[in-house]
């Protein structure tokens, strides 16, 4: 067995390779339509996120990891018992990637058991499927876009620059009772111009707010995974940017299972959303 290395800038490395390869395998997939045909036994699984989560996994075995796994597909696995869990969805935005939208991606990220909240998330990538622009980090060196480094500060100004023509949010409200927190933050921006946009890659956005191409992130609808935010989120986290839940407090997280967030907020800095719905008394 080869022995693991847990340097945090050898797994954002090694999350950037994997990522990769598998996204490699998806474009070659995406020419077959068998790829989007649903797995027997599942719900919504297709089997291009078999495919891809099979070769994640085989890739981790061969580098010699030993720990946990939390993976979309097949939930909680053990692959030795060294204190460190690799958080993978092997495609997020199945439904894009099944008619033929290009805005899906590959997230892997790395967790430190013995740390609590963003803490945790050490490393990770955020992939692009059908663009070369992988976007990955690891705690204390930085985010990069593909080989370079973005910094806190490049990241803001290309985001600031572009607000001035009105800011751009990733907002999931496929629920009916989150319209009335979307209007909450339609209020608080006191009519300012704002375009909010569903894309469908909850990883992607967040990696975007890392990178300063969105202003922020908000999903309500209780339906967020931890597989869906580690990597993005420990981004945005190394950014030096914010993330809690809609009642203004940080998420905890857990590498029990496959956790769900009742609701998500990131950012670098508040664009004047950030609320806690005193409404509701919740």
């Amino acid at each position: 067995m080869i022995k693991a290395n847990y340097e945090k800038e050898h797994l954002r490395s090694l999350s950037l390779s994997i990522s990769k390869e598998a996204a490699s395998l998806l474009r070659e997939l995406a020419e077959m339509p068998s790829s989007s045909h649903k797995v027997p036994g599942t719900v919504e699984t297709i089997e291009a996120d078999m495919r891809s989560e099979d070769l994640i996994l085989d890739r981790l075995k061969k580098s010699g990891f030993s720990g946990k796994i939390i993976t979309e597909e097949r939930g909680s696995l053990k692959m030795g018992d060294d204190p460190i869990v690799a958080i993978i969805d092997p495609l997020d935005g199945s439904k894009n990637f099944s008619r033929s939208v290009k805005w899906c991606s590959i997230s892997i990220a790395f967790a430190d058991m013995s740390k609590e909240g963003m803490d945790a998330i050490i490393a990770g990538t955020v992939c692009p499927i059908f663009w070369d622009e992988c976007i990955s980090f690891s705690r204390g060196s930085g985010v990069y876009l593909e080989d370079r480094r973005v910094s806190r500060e490049e990241a803001l100004g290309f985001t600031r620059e572009r607000r001035k023509e009105g800011g751009f949010y990733a907002v999931y409200i496929d629920e009916d009772y989150a319209a009335e927190d979307i209007a909450e933050i339609r209020r608080r921006l006191g009519g300012r111009k704002a375009s909010f946009r569903s894309l469908g890659s909850a990883a992607l956005e967040l990696a975007y707010v890392a990178i300063g191409r969105i202003d922020a992130f908000v999903d309500v609808r209780s339906r967020l995974r931890i597989v869906d935010v580690a990597a993005g989120a420990g981004m945005v986290a190394e950014q030096g940017g914010k993330i809690m839940e809609k009642e203004g407090n940080a998420p905890r997280l857990s590498f029990e299972g496959m956790q769900r967030f009742k609701s998500f907020l990131a950012y670098l800095e508040d664009p004047g959303i950030a609320f806690v719905p005193e409404r509701r008394g919740v």
